[in-house]
């Protein structure tokens, strides 16, 4: 009698992960979190990313930055007035390391986003202190978001924190703050 209880819990069971998989919708892109992870949102910039165990994020004028867990990564987001990616990364850098007569490293290659929205991914060249990097730019009309990660000359990367910037970059969206409504007239007032 135990076992058939067994069994006709573990079928029930079966049965409600189906209908729920099957059913329940989410309510947008699904991104491949940990449990671990937390989902950072940050109504000012414009933006959402899910954020790794040993990851932190400090906002500083309009720029958040990501620190990660090992040395040699230096990681932003931030909200530009661009509508191309080409300005959008130019914006960017003029965002967080000014420098008039700097030369921007090159761009490898750049690719289409896959979570479907509008923008690229690109990969860059090393700059002139070897320093190599990647960003993710999300247009939306006139502002984009981008998601700027460089790495410094020689990192090698640990296969864990690889896995954690794929998902960053995985889940970056944009997010739009809301806005409040306005308060009821009173009767009898106007």
């Amino acid at each position: 009698m135990k076992n058939a209880a067994l069994l006709v819990g573990i079928w029930v069971g079966i049965i409600l992960f189906a209908y729920s998989v099957v059913y329940l919708h989410s309510d947008g892109l699904t991104g491949v979190t940990l449990p671990g992870d937390a989902e950072t949102v940050d109504e000012q910039i414009g933006f959402a990313l899910p954020l790794p165990v040993g990851w932190s994020v400090m906002a500083v004028d309009g720029v958040a930055g990501l620190v990660s867990p090992i040395a040699g990564i230096e990681a932003w987001v931030l909200a530009v007035s661009a509508a191309t990616v080409e300005s959008a990364v130019a914006a960017a850098w003029e965002d967080v390391d000014p420098c008039s007569s700097c030369e921007r490293p090159g761009v490898l290659q750049a690719g289409p986003l896959p979570s479907g929205w509008e923008g690229a991914v690109v990969s860059f060249a090393p700059d002139a202190e070897g320093r190599t990097g990647r960003a993710v730019i999300l247009l939306q009309g006139e502002r984009a978001r981008v998601l700027l990660v460089r790495f410094a000359p020689g990192l090698a990367l640990p296969a864990r924190v690889e896995s954690d910037l794929a998902r960053i970059e995985a889940g970056f969206r944009i997010v739009e703050a809301e806005q409040s409504l306005p308060a009821p007239i009173a009767e009898g007032a106007a």
